[in-house]
């Protein structure tokens, strides 16, 4: 599917373009969390738990296939990266210790403040990249595939910082 924005620039969406492994990892942790919380009776806030959790597992996993090129690639748009280049490093273990803690259910509230911390300045760095019109690869999934950066990279930053604040809020 294509679209076009105001300025008539293409937007393309379709599963043969760039984003389709981006795609077929959505859907496919979407339908396994929604049969596992329907077969389990699971609330929508353990849904959101565990769908946050896969992605933050999935998505970490692709950048730790090549540490260093994450790390690179990372640095050019993160606003705490580029000032601290040891962030960036640890990044993908903090992405995967928020999965873990999610799917395990434990110390949900402290993976949740992570969650809005760690999202939240990487929604910060995206838009930065995107509202200059800047085009450059996005370390989202690391070297496992090449993808530009772009509202894609929003999107997600944006799902878990708001289904962090939604969970953190039903908790409260």
């Amino acid at each position: 599917m294509n679209i076009s924005n105001a300025s008539g620039t293409k937007l393309s969406f379709g599963w043969s373009g760039p984003y389709q492994p981006i795609w077929i990892i959505y859907l496919l942790i979407f339908l396994t969390v929604t049969l596992a919380s329907l077969v389990n009776g699971l609330s929508l806030n353990m849904w959101m738990a565990f769908s946050m959790g896969a992605i933050a597992l999935v998505f970490s996993m692709f950048k730790f296939f090549n540490l260093k090129a994450f790390i690179r690639d990372f640095a050019v748009y993160d606003v705490v990266a580029k000032r601290f280049p040891s962030y960036g490093k640890a990044y993908p273990f903090i992405e995967a210790g928020i999965g873990v803690l999610l799917i395990s259910n434990f110390m949900v509230p402290i993976a949740l403040i992570a969650s809005v911390l760690v999202f939240g300045v990487g929604l910060i760095g995206v838009w930065g990249v995107i509202r200059k019109g800047e085009k450059i690869q996005c370390a989202c999934v690391g070297k496992m595939f090449d993808l530009p950066l772009s509202r894609i990279a929003l999107f997600e930053n944006g799902i878990m910082v708001g289904m962090s604040i939604v969970m953190l809020t039903f908790m409260a």
